[in-house]
């Protein structure tokens, strides 16, 4: 493709001794280095500047907002944990409501009862929710040891927990686990002086109780309530030595 005299440029070089030399230049190619490089480079370097000065003030306003962010959430930790305090102290009131048992009326006669009242269960007598696993009995140097499983066998798998009483009965007398969970005041157990457990499965069980010399049978009670105070397992184990 010939090049068009109006787009060129002719310069004359002339050099000492020398001829002169004769030179055609193109109009576009003196444009794209004095007017479009040019301005690219400028392009170029106000993008970089104003990258620049967004990091700087995305640095800045992430530095101011930090504390603010971090304050917020520090004071929502509080209410939640101020919260949970609350609700743990209201179980609680909620569990001893229900494991005091009725006061009797002055002059009126009430036979001793070795556990307090609880409220009406609210569980089935048939429903199964509860059972014991891999019993383990040793007796030795004065010393029962109770080791099983209890198992969740609920139909739905939902989560268990409330708490543990034990009791062995022989011909000395009963002991009960955990130990000294009789109140002085009135002789009764409360449930919810029992173990505290809470599972979806299994959950470990291991209890000892002292062991009169020369037993040669005995009855392992086992009691499981609910955080509530209702029977989730009542179970009488006979068991010889």
């Amino acid at each position: 493709m010939k090049i068009k005299k109006a787009d060129q440029l002719s310069l004359l070089l002339y050099e000492e001794n020398n001829s002169p030399k004769y030179f055609n230049i193109s109009k576009k190619l003196l444009r794209f280095i004095f007017v479009i490089m040019p301005a690219i480079s400028i392009l170029a370097i106000l993008s970089v500047l104003f990258l620049l000065v967004y990091i700087k003030g995305s640095s800045i306003y992430s530095e101011r907002k930090t504390p603010r962010l971090v304050e917020s959430l520090s004071k929502e930790n509080l209410q939640l944990t101020k919260q949970i305090k609350e609700l743990k102290q209201d179980a609680a009131q909620l569990e001893e409501k229900f494991a005091t048992a009725a006061t009797p009326s002055s002059g009126n006669y009430t036979p001793m009862q070795l556990f307090s009242a609880v409220p009406q269960n609210s569980y089935s007598p048939d429903q199964k929710l509860c059972a014991i696993n891999d019993l383990k009995v040793v007796a030795e140097n004065g010393k029962l040891s109770l080791n099983f499983l209890l198992a969740n066998i609920t139909d739905d798998a939902r989560k268990l927990s409330g708490f543990i009483i034990l009791a062995i009965s022989d011909y000395s007398g009963i002991s009960f686990y955990p130990p000294q969970i009789i109140s002085p005041d009135n002789f009764e157990i409360k449930f919810n002086k029992g173990e505290p457990f809470a599972m979806e499965k299994l959950r470990p069980v291991t209890a000892s109780f002292p062991l009169a010399p020369e037993t040669k049978s005995l009855i392992i009670k086992v009691l499981i309530y609910s955080r509530l105070g209702e029977i989730l397992l009542d179970k009488n184990i006979p068991h010889n030595l």
